[in-house]
């Protein structure tokens, strides 16, 4: 699983966190600077990213990436044929299928 990651992530590794993901992007503008190249950043705000998550490409994915078997089929009945609905108050709405969000 070491080679599935980038070397660039850090969340959901292992002694990893955002200590070491600042330290490493200060020592890269460090490293270009002392270079005398040109710096440039690109932040993204991916807040809610996980409520926007479409089942069907996410199990593609997974596929892709390898994962099959049981793995694959927990992934699958998680995420097909979900449904929720709404109550408010004593009024419940109908039920609608859910296809992104995890």
């Amino acid at each position: 699983m070491t080679d599935f990651f980038s070397n660039n992530q850090f969340g959901f590794r292992s002694g990893m966190n955002t200590e070491n993901a600042l330290l490493h992007f200060m020592t890269d503008v460090n490293d270009g600077l002392n270079e005398g190249k040109c710096i440039s950043g690109l932040f993204l705000d991916i807040t809610k990213a996980f409520d926007t998550v479409n089942h069907k490409m996410l199990l593609d994915k997974l596929h892709q990436c390898g994962v099959r078997g049981i793995a694959y089929k927990w992934f699958q009945s998680y995420l097909e044929d979900r449904k929720q609905c709404v109550r408010v108050n004593s009024v419940l709405s109908d039920s609608g299928i859910i296809k992104q969000g995890v």
